[in-house]
């Protein structure tokens, strides 16, 4: 592919799109909910359909730590009886915490409770909303909606921008995108550092940044790599 370094791209350039096997391959989801695990038919249903998932009751204590990795590409966040350490509006504080620490996982609000006008936060804050009374079907409709959300090139590109205090649409959020775009489709990765440097203050760039980056660039390598194989197999298959 022939790039030109003064045309500016953008980071819809990158055109991943995963297939759905793909993204059940490399996604990680968690649960938080006080019921009992077998009382959460969806945890079954997401095991059964492959799909990897941790449960916890609540978060408390060292199980913090698993929100700031942001090793969970989707959480389905129960309201009511959780989040104590956190704060008293329970699920509310919870979900704060991880938009602000995590920007790249997606949080679906997962409740039964009928919640009053004070908690219409937490449906606004959230990515979006499962009744646990749903039936499977629906249920899983919403978890594939909700992945293909996570691994999607502008999520992720937000939460890059977002963890770097950049404004949407400004002239460094622009700049970052070309010098990404350019760097990743120019097979010049091991730069991304030295012109991440040239762009972004050591005092932003910090280590969630670094790790959103290389989500994003891992995710568009593992396209390519599939697309040649697909084409590969299409001509063996000839």
């Amino acid at each position: 592919m022939s790039i030109f370094w003064w045309e500016k791209k953008t980071i819809k350039d990158l055109k991943i799109n995963l297939s759905r096997e793909q993204i059940k391959k490399r996604s990680r989801l968690l649960v938080i909910d006080n019921d009992k695990p077998d009382d959460l038919k969806i945890i079954d249903s997401m095991r059964n359909s492959d799909y990897a998932v941790d449960y916890l009751p609540d978060i408390i204590g060292k199980e913090i730590h698993k929100l700031d990795s942001g090793i969970y590409d989707l959480i389905i966040l129960d309201f009511g009886g959780i989040g104590e350490e956190f704060g008293p509006n329970e699920g509310l504080d919870v979900l704060k915490y991880i938009k602000r620490v995590s920007p790249a996982t997606v949080v679906i609000a997962y409740t039964s409770k009928a919640l009053g006008a004070e908690h219409s936060e937490f449906f606004k804050l959230s990515d979006g909303t499962l009744k646990k009374d749903a039936g499977i079907k629906e249920s899983m409709e919403k978890i594939d909606e909700a992945l293909n959300k996570a691994f999607s090139v502008d999520f992720m590109w937000n939460a890059i921008i977002l963890s770097l205090n950049i404004m949407p649409g400004s002239i460094d959020d622009l700049n970052l995108q070309n010098m990404l775009v350019k760097t990743i489709e120019g097979n010049v990765i091991n730069k991304i550092g030295e012109k991440l440097n040239g762009i972004v203050s050591k005092q932003k760039l910090g280590q969630c940044t670094i790790g959103l980056i290389g989500k994003l660039i891992q995710v568009y390598v593992e396209y390519k790599i599939s697309g040649i194989t697909s084409a590969a197999q299409a001509i063996k298959g000839k």
